[in-house]
């Protein structure tokens, strides 16, 4: 599979100090999926670049010009394949991931795993959540305070429809788009409910007022009650 930066790459304005770059993932035979990395400015100017994608450093002009990136954050276990490219292009960014990934990735110079805990580099500006019952997926959530907006990876989807017949077919067999909210193949991942809901309410707790998602379109509007709605099918085992 071949990452090959698009001509329409570009940085999304979401809000101040906060943007998007989406890119399609080739996941072979024809088939593609929507994927994004944000990029949150902290008040000292430094950027934080989360789960960078393979052709981000494609716009390295675009986002030095916002700023010098700090830090390379990967928000699952799944979300890696962008980092050496990320690393080539910001050799002095720091390298932050999912503790499950620095044992999966022991070829890349991790600077810490993620905790429960923010790192003093976004303490005070970004709050994090380690998502406890699918441990496999090892996605950490982030909540950017100043605009309200919970950066999400792999556990909730929101394509609302895939660009060719093929993807939105296949796509369509693993719950992977139509509906803004847990994949059929993100479920297997879960293994203990009880922990998964006190995930779930933890961060349904900062009543977030947008949800950015790394696979499909931001959710803008009541997005604490259709986050909640997402998650209303998990209960404690």
């Amino acid at each position: 599979m071949k990452w090959e930066p698009s001509r329409r790459m570009q940085l999304i304005d979401i809000d101040e100090n906060l943007w998007a770059v989406e890119q399609q993932f080739p996941l072979g035979m024809g088939l593609e999926l929507p994927v994004r990395s944000h990029v949150v400015r902290l008040p000292d100017g430094g950027l934080l670049l989360f789960s960078p994608i393979p052709t981000l450093p494609g716009l390295k002009d675009a986002i030095d010009a916002l700023g010098p990136v700090r830090a390379l954050i990967a928000q699952s276990s799944f979300h890696h394949l962008g980092l050496e490219p990320a690393l080539a292009a910001w050799p002095e960014a720091k390298l932050y991931g999912p503790v499950e990934l620095l044992g999966k990735r022991r070829d890349l110079p991790f600077e810490s795993g993620l905790h429960e805990a923010p790192e003093p580099l976004w303490s005070g500006v970004i709050d994090q959540h380690v998502v406890e019952g699918a441990p496999r997926l090892g996605e950490v959530a982030f909540f950017h305070r100043p605009t309200s907006t919970l950066l999400l990876c792999d556990l909730v989807f929101n394509v609302q429809r895939p660009r060719r017949a093929w993807s939105r077919f296949v796509l369509g067999l693993t719950g992977s788009w139509g509906h803004f909210g847990f994949s059929r193949l993100i479920r297997t991942t879960f293994t203990d409910r009880t922990a998964l809901r006190r995930s779930m309410d933890a961060l349904l707790a900062w009543k977030p007022a947008r949800v950015a998602l790394t696979h499909g379109a931001p959710v803008e509007q009541d997005a604490t009650a259709r986050l909640e709605a997402a998650f209303a099918s998990i209960r404690p085992d």
